[in-house]
């Protein structure tokens, strides 16, 4: 029939239009800039926690032997903790929190 000409065809355009809006919507390379981002700053703050925790160990074996002057390398970690806490800050002000989807059950 005549309505049935040139439907191939309009299908076939929407199609195209639908993948074109997908390509300005997915990422070309796979990988979402966001959440590079967010990857960097959750290495930052398990870094951050890792390099802490060993600070205050060294601290506290310090204190329980006596010791009153911190070591060359404590003050190091005090430097390396306040390096990563900036990067952290100027992370966390550079991502951005994608919405999550709802799961339905």
């Amino acid at each position: 029939p005549e309505v049935w000409r040139g439907m191939k065809e309009k299908g076939q355009a929407w199609g195209m239009l639908g993948l074109g809006r997908m390509q300005l919507v997915w990422p070309r390379s796979g990988v979402d800039p966001v959440a590079k981002v967010a990857e960097k700053l959750r290495a930052t703050e398990e870094k951050l926690e890792e390099i802490s925790l060993r600070l205050r160990v060294r601290q506290r074996q310090r204190e329980l032997s006596g010791g009153s002057h911190p070591e060359r390398k404590e003050r190091e970690m005090e430097l390396q903790v306040q390096a990563l806490v900036q990067r952290a800050e100027r992370l966390r002000q550079r991502v951005v929190r994608r919405p999550t989807t709802p799961t339905f059950a």
